[in-house]
């Protein structure tokens, strides 16, 4: 394993994970040695005004999608533009 330095993101990101992943495997959430974080991670600096409207956009989009499904809460699994 690479040596990361301390401070940095991917120190705070390692640590978090691994304080989490204990966390689920002590109190039964998971069973130990289940795989939980997806490997590695990419990080994107925003650079300007432009690049954080378009996160906002992004950001918007993700959290207000689900509500614009047709029959939220049902089962019928139909989305809006689907029959």
């Amino acid at each position: 394993m690479p040596i990361v330095p301390v401070g940095s993101l991917g120190r705070i990101v390692r640590a978090y994970k691994s304080a989490v992943t204990r966390m689920a495997y002590r109190d039964g959430l998971l069973p130990h040695g289940t795989p939980v974080w997806q490997r590695n991670y990419w990080d994107r600096v925003i650079r300007d005004d432009g690049e954080y409207e378009s996160a906002v956009r992004r950001t918007k989009y993700i959290r207000d999608n689900p509500m614009n499904w047709k029959g939220i809460g049902s089962t019928n699994g139909n989305h809006a533009g689907r029959s």
